[in-house]
């Protein structure tokens, strides 16, 4: 989703960038064969001034049921593109995530230490851990839940309402959400930049899944008995949903001089929009 929305953004601004793809079918000019997995497509990636490593395996469960395998792709193969960066003289900004906390702070400032409570928090502190010896050739960027203007969750819900059926939102789940268009805006910042170290960002406070679907159902002028929450249950890890995903942004502020969104804002406009499409 970050990748797609970036080189978009790219190509409108005039940059010139190259994409990459796992998918073999979609490979076309200016967009190359690219898999994590694979050294031989990594030692293969052209010379660029710098990289931005956005592809991941990022389900959850999915790593934790194959942790060899996204170990490959979320540590080995992330720290292999960053090393021929590295050597080629360009800069890497890799994307990591709150999942490197345990969730149990709100607000988590970038200086705190790693606490992560699922594999694949585990696998993106680890790579941090190892990108954060490289220096200054190594930019990391944390992010929190990243919303596009549609997102598919959202969009369900919806969708059940307009055929009068009853949404089960989350009661013990919360998200501090950003929304791509900034995320991507922010990227833009550290291509030029070129910092190293640990940038975070995220919505201002974290939100309860079950107060988005009360969005929802206001801007939709629907009663609140259409939302039924329920508990997430534990995972495959048998580890609880974290209480807090929200991260200490002041680095951005500070630096860039960004206003981030609130995490209110952002639930507001978005799902303002899908009550009307």
């Amino acid at each position: 989703m970050i990748g797609s929305a970036l080189a978009r953004h790219l190509k409108k601004t005039g940059k010139q960038f190259v994409e990459t793809t796992r998918q073999r079918e979609k490979v076309r000019s200016g967009r190359i064969w690219l898999d994590l997995a694979d050294s031989i497509s990594i030692n293969s990636l052209p010379k660029v001034d710098v990289c931005v490593l956005c592809a991941a395996l990022t389900n959850i469960e999915a790593c934790a049921e194959n942790p060899a395998y996204s170990h490959q792709i979320n540590v080995e193969g992330a720290l292999a593109v960053a090393q021929h960066m590295t050597k080629i003289g360009a800069h890497t900004i890799f994307l990591s995530t709150n999942q490197i906390f345990d969730g149990s702070t709100v607000c988590q400032k970038a200086t705190d230490s790693r606490s992560p409570i699922t594999e694949y928090g585990r696998q993106k502190a680890e790579a941090e851990k190892q990108l954060v010896a490289m220096g200054h050739a190594v930019s990391i960027l944390r992010l929190s839940k990243v919303l596009e203007a549609e997102p598919p969750l959202f969009i369900s819900w919806r969708d059940d309402l307009n055929l009068d059926r009853i949404i089960r939102p989350y009661s013990n789940m919360t998200l501090a959400p950003i929304d791509l268009e900034f995320v991507v805006n922010l990227i833009d910042q550290l291509l030029h930049v070129r910092a190293g170290g640990i940038f975070q960002a995220s919505g201002d406070e974290d939100v309860a899944y079950i107060e988005a679907a009360a969005y929802l159902l206001k801007f939709m002028t629907l009663d609140a008995n259409k939302s039924c929450p329920q508990s997430k249950p534990s995972g495959i890890e048998n580890s609880a949903p974290p209480k807090y995903t929200s991260l200490d942004s002041s680095r951005i502020r500070k630096e860039f001089g960004l206003i981030i969104p609130s995490s209110r804002k952002v639930l507001t406009t978005i799902m303002s929009n899908l009550a009307v499409t």
